[in-house]
């Protein structure tokens, strides 16, 4: 279970170290793709591994082809997804385009989601975080979203 937070770098060649305690988990072969979350708080990359791409593919099965913004959402993350070997030193190779349009600079923080990793510019995801942990109204509606209380 992939849990806490690592600050990394994408290097040069655009790699990102995987946090060791993750590497396992996560195999020899991840998928990489762009992250379901709300933009206007800013973008996110989701890493998964190999056994978990199948039941995040299959959601998108659910859109009827007459669903004209699924299938737009649809184009975008499966159009956006991308099947990543990890080599001997635990890196993965960030696709440029994936980069540009989560916004991702050399400083990363890689957010452990249980089942998968979200990579998340540094910057972005300290102002996203202070600005979640700060306001009582998102936190107490996160709260609720846990528990499945309906506020």
């Amino acid at each position: 279970m992939m849990m806490g937070s690592y600050n990394h770098t994408v290097d040069a060649k655009a790699r990102l170290m995987l946090p060791a305690p993750w590497r396992e988990e996560m195999g020899r072969i991840v998928y990489i793709t762009l992250g379901m979350t709300d933009i206007r708080d800013g973008r996110c990359l989701t890493v998964m591994a190999v056994d978990k791409i199948d039941a995040y593919v299959e959601m998108f099965d659910k859109i009827p082809i007459t669903d004209v913004h699924g299938n737009n959402m649809k184009r975008a993350i499966l159009g956006n997804t991308f099947r990543i070997e990890v080599d001997n030193q635990g890196r993965i190779l960030v696709p440029q385009m994936l980069r540009m349009i989560a916004a991702i600079g050399d400083n990363v923080m890689l957010v452990g989601m249980k089942d998968r990793i979200e990579i998340w510019d540094a910057a972005t995801w300290e102002a996203k975080t202070n600005a979640y942990l700060n306001d009582p109204d998102v936190w107490l509606n996160g709260i609720a979203a846990i528990s499945g209380d309906k506020r």
